[in-house]
């Protein structure tokens, strides 16, 4: 069997690039990310804030009470070195940067900010049920803050 191939030529055919669409998906541009997720980005947003300006001020609570010769939080019945006393505000301080980081990702509409926004609403959906059973319920902040993260 003999082929008529040229070197040059092939038999794959090119489709004309101008019959697409303008706005057909490709790998720079998105679709709109929908009003809801931007919502759900805001929130992480602020809860970012408001964990990252807790941390502060609860580092710098521990930084001068230890500077005040309180001994650390000795009067609340602990007796918290500085190098120990400061982690539970760097960790404060990281948890709001990472939902700083998952309502970037939602607002841009990435992939990786849904998977990341999800993986923490699951952790604080298993922090409220832990909450719901160990303490009754009784706060309806717990049933709120429960259903919320449900929600998301």
């Amino acid at each position: 069997m003999e082929t008529n191939i040229q070197p040059n030529q092939s038999n794959v055919s090119v489709p004309d690039p101008s019959n697409f669409e303008s706005n057909a998906s490709s790998p720079d541009t998105q679709p709109p990310v929908p009003v809801g997720i931007k919502i759900i980005s805001a929130l992480f947003y602020l809860v970012s804030v408001f964990l990252i300006f807790a941390g502060i001020m609860l580092t710098f609570f521990i930084i001068w009470s230890l500077s005040s010769g309180l001994d650390g939080l000795g009067w609340f019945g602990f007796n918290f070195g500085f190098n120990i006393g400061v982690i539970p505000g760097i960790l404060t301080i990281a948890w709001g940067g990472l939902h700083f980081i998952a309502g970037r990702g939602l607002w841009t509409g990435k992939e990786w900010g849904q998977v990341l926004a999800i993986t923490m609403s699951g952790l604080y959906i298993a922090k409220g049920i832990i909450d719901l059973v160990m303490f009754g319920g009784v706060n309806l902040f717990i049933y709120i803050f429960f259903a919320l993260n449900l929600a998301i």
